[in-house]
């Protein structure tokens, strides 16, 4: 198995001051919720130890590389496409309405 790809925490580059605290929020809620997880390591031996960021088995299967490793990309996309998705949001108005389908609901193609 490679060795896992590091990103150290001030690898980023920002345009603006007020940039870096969002960036951090959102890159704490994804520790907390499992796609990144923080390991200390030390660059040279003179340097303190600095946070990086290490994608976790889970969000590994959310990239789309040119390795031979499945990953569950295409299915994301298939499953954030809003012509999929949209018939789910109106499957209230499908069961109030007489249409044949959810996906007629939303869409009208068969009438």
């Amino acid at each position: 198995m490679p060795t896992p790809q590091l990103f150290p925490s001030d690898c980023l580059r920002f345009k603006s001051p007020t940039q870096r605290p969002i960036v951090s929020a959102a890159l704490c809620l994804l520790v907390h919720s499992g796609f990144f997880s923080i390991k200390k390591v030390h660059q040279l031996e003179e340097e303190e130890e600095e946070e990086g960021y290490i994608l976790t088995p889970s969000s590994r299967l959310l990239l789309k590389d040119d390795n031979p490793n499945p990953n569950l990309s295409p299915l994301v996309l298939m499953v954030l496409y809003p012509v999929l998705v949209t018939p789910f949001h109106l499957c209230g108005d499908w069961l109030r309405m007489n249409d044949l389908t959810a996906f007629d609901t939303a869409h009208g193609l068969w009438g």
